[in-house]
């Protein structure tokens, strides 16, 4: 790994046939490593059961449903993968939207803002904030904030204690 790598590897594949949480540890380890990806959920599918009968799905941020903007999204790391299919989900921290790489670390404690909706009609229950540290700095990574959603509740906010070299959220039904 190195910078002009990470210029140019802005995707990790996590989930490619199961739909368990077992993915996580490795996009944990992914980043540990110091890489900084995004990650994504394809549907390794062969035979007759398509696509459509798989709940594994990419969500990608973009500011406009066009292919400039999709792709724009996805070099700037504005991507997740959910197990909901449509899922919309937006998380920040101090104000960065996620997929920024932050040049240093911020001071004191950080602010998260989480947007989650799932038009399907999935309750979400809550949003886990995570941070963790790159392998030279002892390769941790813990849970820092549960916010609790519910229903009818799209927004949630916290804090978290800086200190970390990458931070994640994690959505639960």
């Amino acid at each position: 790994r190195t910078k002009a790598r990470n210029e140019v590897v802005r995707l990790a594949e996590i989930w490619n046939s199961a739909e368990g949480l077992h993915y996580v540890p490795v996009v944990e380890k992914i980043w540990a490593l110091g890489w900084k990806v995004a990650p994504t959920a394809g549907g390794d599918v062969h035979g007759i059961f398509g696509v459509e009968n798989r709940r594994m799905r990419t969500g990608v941020l973009a500011e406009r449903l066009t292919s400039d903007a999709i792709m724009q999204a996805l070099q700037a790391r504005r991507a997740y993968a959910t197990l909901e299919p449509k899922l919309h989900f937006e998380f920040t921290l101090n104000g960065s939207l996620m997929g920024t790489a932050l040049d240093t670390r911020p001071q004191g404690e950080l602010k998260t803002k989480v947007f989650v909706n799932d038009p399907a009609g999935a309750v979400i229950s809550k949003v886990e904030i995570h941070g963790g540290k790159y392998e030279t700095n002892g390769g941790e990574t813990k849970m820092l904030a549960s916010l609790p959603v519910g229903q009818g509740k799209k927004t949630v906010e916290g804090a978290v204690p800086n200190g970390y070299d990458f931070y994640y959220a994690a959505v639960f039904k």
